[in-house]
Parts: C-alpha cells; structure tokens; sequence
C-alpha cells in the first residue's frame, strides 16, 4: 500500500480527486461479474462478472463490503482508460489486480465513472467510493480517502 502526506491547494486537491475519479472509472470497465456470483460457494468475494445496470445495484454491490453510500452519486463522468499506463495508472492497476480485476484489458475503451460518499468509513469522513463501468460490468473501483493522509484502496477493508 503506498500512502503519502502533501499539503495541497484547494484546486489540487479538485485536480486529485478528478484524476482518482478517472482511474476508478478505468477499473470499472476492466472487469465484470454476475450480481449472483459476487460471492462464491467458499465464501470468497468474486468481482469477475458482476454487473450493476442501475444505482439501486451500484449501491447493493458497495453494501456485500459493509459500505454504506449517499443514495446518488456525488458524481458520474465518462472517461476513457488510457492506450498507455504511466506509473500512476500501473499503480492503479495493481489496486485493481489485487482484487480481481485488470484495466489492461480495457485501454483504449470508453466507461462510466460512478462516484459516491461514504457514509460509514470508520474514522473518515472524506471517504469516496468509485464504480468504474463498461457498459453494465464492473472492470474497476476502489474507495479513496480525498483528505489529509489520503489512501486507496480495493472495496474492503484493508486492515
């Protein structure tokens, strides 16, 4: 996990969070899973599959995690997953692979970014969680701390 403190201006922190949300949409359009197989016979979550075609979805997917978000995104953007990773995307990346998913299958492609607020991160109130969609299917996501000592992480909760 890699983690940093910077002090940041306002529009930096708005330039941050526009590029976390273009990231998250990436993921989302990497990976998909059928709903009723998003956990399998061995209890493990699996993402590979799962689609969500509507926000009552999107919110019940986020709730299989324990996570409790506003009822309509805070935000929705089209974004297109690069051609070319940098490294901040390669980093992304590797969120998404540690939890299933891999935006490399979708570069180039367009996709829907779903961004709501978390309303039960413990501890953090400027917690955002991201569904990034191709079409109805999950390819990527994480949950990302926007404020002092932010963090990214996949849908649980990392301990």
């Amino acid at each position: 996990m890699i983690s940093f403190s910077v002090k940041l201006s306002r529009g930096k922190i708005l330039a941050g969070v526009g590029s976390v949300l273009l990231l998250t949409v990436l993921i989302v359009l990497f990976c998909g899973a059928k709903r009723d197989r998003l956990v399998s016979s061995s209890g493990k979550i699996v993402l590979k599959g799962y689609t969500a075609s509507n926000n009552e979805e999107r919110r019940a997917f986020f709730s299989q995690f324990g996570w409790e978000v506003s009822e309509e995104p805070v935000a929705v953007s089209e974004v297109v997953i690069p051609e070319n990773f940098d490294q901040t995307m390669e980093n992304y990346n590797a969120v998404q692979k540690k939890q299933g998913l891999d935006l490399g299958k979708y570069r180039g492609k367009r996709a829907w970014l779903y961004t709501y607020q978390v309303e039960n991160y413990p501890e953090r109130e400027d917690v955002l969680a991201s569904l990034l969609m191709v079409g109805d299917q999950l390819v990527g996501g994480d949950l990302t701390a926007t404020g002092e000592n932010g963090f990214i992480h996949g849908f649980a909760l990392e301990g």
